[in-house]
């Protein structure tokens, strides 16, 4: 059974075309089973020739919001007599009445059952939906600060190559007004996005390249000369501009759904 067969083309469950109601569950789930003829004598519009089979099957089942189902049970119930919910029911399930022929047999604890199912399953088809639209979100996102962290990288590194030039001493300068807070913020919004993916080994490349960016930058100038330390930076800036390739394109079959 799909629940599409209960919702109305408003989007509404309830079977009362006149029904305004607007309260529910998320998605538009907004339904109660209701009885056209009352399961308990007493009850609205019990019927006492009906055998109690025939009040819990389908045919006796009509799907309404809880306002739409206190008034007719409750609050006004001689002004809808059975024929009123009859015609109801034959109006809304005219859209799927081939669905539904295959319902006649059924009960009203399995109609709950049914229900309850196809509800599960739309939240979970709603969930998987929405965790796929963050997910390209942070794609888009982490693409465009990776280009910002990228640019700034290569910035530092041309006044690195400018200053050794120049005095043939290698990451001595400081870098140019801005571009130190430009680096950390674009680093941090790396960061940030980063975690948010759901791709381990995709993240683990992310870290990856902002470390081995960080490397090329950074060295001790205890451990080698300054030529040895250039060679180094310019190979790790190599590295770095794979990885970025690499990350790219695999961000971008995220954002295409691939």
């Amino acid at each position: 059974m799909r629940i599409r067969y209960f919702n109305s083309p408003s989007g509404r469950n309830d079977f009362h075309a006149g029904c305004l109601s607007i309260h529910g569950l998320p998605n538009g789930i907004n339904v109660q089973i209701a009885h056209i003829h009352a399961v308990e004598p007493g009850g609205a519009r019990y019927d006492a020739n009906m055998t109690d089979e025939a009040r819990r099957s389908f045919p006796n089942l009509i799907l309404l919001c809880k306002p739409c189902h206190d008034l007719v049970d409750k609050a006004a119930v001689e002004q809808y007599p059975p024929e009123v919910l009859e015609r109801w029911k034959t109006e809304r399930e005219a859209v799927g009445m081939a669905g539904l022929r295959a319902l006649g047999g059924i009960t009203e604890d399995r109609l709950q059952e049914l229900i309850t199912e196809a509800v599960a399953v739309q939240f979970g088809h709603d969930d998987a939906d929405r965790r796929a639209r963050l997910e390209r979100d942070t794609a888009v996102a982490l693409q465009d600060e990776l280009f910002k962290f990228g640019r700034a990288f290569g910035q530092a590194r041309h006044a690195d190559e400018m200053t050794y030039n120049e005095t043939g001493k290698w990451g001595s300068s400081l870098l140019p007004p801005g571009l130190s807070d430009e680096l950390l913020r674009a680093t941090i919004a790396v960061q940030q996005l980063r975690v948010r993916l759901t791709d381990k080994e995709l993240r683990d490349e992310v870290a990856r390249y902002v470390g081995t960016c960080t490397r090329a930058m950074i060295q001790n100038p205890k451990t080698a000369d300054d030529a040895t330390r250039r060679r180094n930076s310019r190979a790790l800036a190599a590295t770095a501009t794979d990885l970025h390739g690499y990350i790219n394109e695999r961000l971008g079959q995220i954002i295409q759904g691939q």
